[in-house]
């Protein structure tokens, strides 16, 4: 298993667990460092993740305090010690302070109503077109057509930009967990989870985020 870990302000990696233990011993890594590995649905503490060593070797534990220095707080230690185990571990959840803050609901709400309007303007003027020059369009093929326009219109534009014409007008992008560009393969997999029956039901959660969201693994921000 490859770990990305998120360190002052950006992502390095991603380091095997092996790695990732020689770092911390080091000290150039600390257990409350964000960690996020492929297939994990947020970030997490170094401290939490399965197989990593977060215990300080026994010489550095042992050191003597100077003689009449009084013993400082439990708080006071782990700041010294580079090697304990956090205060508080960062908890599942803190993926904001690696992709920055949510859109909100009415930002995703906006977004569908805009995405929407575009898609029938697009229908309208196809529709338009084909009738001058074709002529008459049968049901199953003006459905499949339907379905074709808006699959490429989430994925090419979120694709290339991470944003389409609604999230332009909003200020907010699509983003992966690692506040990466979610590329073609994660646009056309969002673009076809919409698809899916009663999708829109899915964002009436506390968070603003749906299924081609959660499916995919991606976020929408602002920005």
């Amino acid at each position: 298993m490859n770990i990305l870990i998120h360190k002052n302000g950006e992502n390095v990696g991603p380091y095997s667990i092996a790695e990732v233990n020689q770092q911390i011993k080091e000290g150039s890594l600390t257990p409350s460092d964000l960690a996020w590995s492929e297939g994990w649905p947020d970030w997490v503490a170094l401290s939490s993740v399965e197989g990593i060593e977060t215990q300080a070797p026994q010489a550095a534990l042992a050191s003597p305090s100077p003689a009449g220095q009084a013993v400082g707080s439990a708080a006071a230690l782990n700041t010294a010690n580079p090697y304990a185990s956090p205060q508080s571990s960062v908890a599942v959840g803190s993926i904001e302070s690696v992709i920055g803050v949510r859109a909100t609901k009415g930002q995703r709400f906006l977004n569908y109503i805009i995405d929407l309007t575009v898609y029938f303007i697009i229908m309208f003027v196809f529709g338009l077109v084909w009738a001058l020059a074709v002529g008459d369009i049968s049901d199953g093929l003006n459905l499949l057509i339907s379905y074709g326009i808006l699959f490429g219109y989430y994925t090419l534009l979120e694709g290339a930009t991470g944003k389409t014409v609604g999230k332009m007008l909003t200020k907010t992008k699509v983003v992966r967990a690692d506040n990466s560009a979610p590329g073609f393969s994660s646009a056309a997999i969002r673009a076809l989870c919409r698809f899916i029956p009663f999708e829109q039901f899915s964002f009436l959660g506390e968070q603003a985020r749906g299924w081609h969201d959660s499916i995919t693994k991606t976020y929408v921000v602002k920005g």
